[in-house]
């Protein structure tokens, strides 16, 4: 790791990690449903915390907008020491809905994932399709104002 002043050293995943860890233990405090809902980077960061640090609270539901977890490059860094391939997080209880834009440039070209993370080799994410408008369709305004997000988010709470 190179530093970037001599003497200071920056351990950016173990930060991530104690932010979010601390977030969902704050939230499993309270009565649920807990969902979790990440874009981006945070997608990352969230599956990360979910499937490889041990003292992660469960989870009713997980969302990803716009992720780039569907990326060999991104999955090679977020394997176990020992572990073949990516799975599904045993913390996530309930589902894992990936929400893409085709048109998304951070989705790359492997937008859905359902047949990377596998819950005891079955595909279980359901991924949809959901078309942002404009030239950045990467924007999590996009992503947040789309249909399949209230439907998804809705049927979560379990409100018809």
């Amino acid at each position: 790791m190179s530093n970037p002043r001599p003497g200071e050293e920056y351990r950016s995943r173990d930060e991530l990690r104690a932010r979010l860890l601390r977030g969902l233990k704050d939230g499993a405090e309270k009565p649920g449903p807990h969902i979790l809902i990440a874009h981006s980077m945070g997608t990352i960061v969230a599956y990360d915390v979910l499937r490889n640090v041990p003292e992660c609270p469960p989870i009713d539901h997980f969302m990803t907008l716009g992720s780039p977890l569907g990326l060999d490059e991104v999955q090679d860094k977020l394997k176990p020491a020992g572990v073949k391939r990516v799975d599904y997080p045993q913390t996530i209880r309930g589902e894992w809905v990936n929400l893409y834009d085709r048109l998304d440039p951070v989705v790359g070209f492997d937008p859905k994932f359902a047949n990377d993370f596998m819950l005891d080799g079955a595909e279980v994410i359901d991924d949809i399709h959901q078309e942002n408008w404009g030239r950045w369709r990467h924007s999590i305004h996009k992503y947040l104002a789309g249909p399949p997000l209230r439907d998804t988010l809705r049927r979560f709470l379990g409100i018809v």
